[in-house]
């Protein structure tokens, strides 16, 4: 990274956040069940929802991780200094 300019300027552990993703992704999953199951078969939807379960238990429960991480190309005093502005 030194070698290319590049600094840290942010890193954020989105973990919880994901979890919470996996759950709205799963409830969608849940409504459309009879189309998965018609477009892509039985053992597809089954395998599918096992892997967004434990997806969601992983992150949930702190098996999976997550990070973003927020580079800028050399100096960059412009940034905010907290994360306020995102929840403006």
């Amino acid at each position: 990274m030194n070698k290319q300019n590049l600094e840290v300027y942010d890193l954020e552990n989105l973990r919880v956040h994901y979890g919470l993703t996996l759950s709205r992704w799963i409830e969608n999953f849940e409504m459309h069940w009879d189309k998965v199951v018609s477009d892509m078969g039985i053992e597809f939807a089954r395998m599918w929802k096992l892997y967004l379960y434990i997806s969601k238990a992983m992150f949930l429960y702190g098996f999976g991780k997550l990070h973003q991480i927020t580079f800028s190309n050399g100096l960059n005093n412009e940034l905010p200094l907290t994360r306020k502005y995102i929840n403006d």
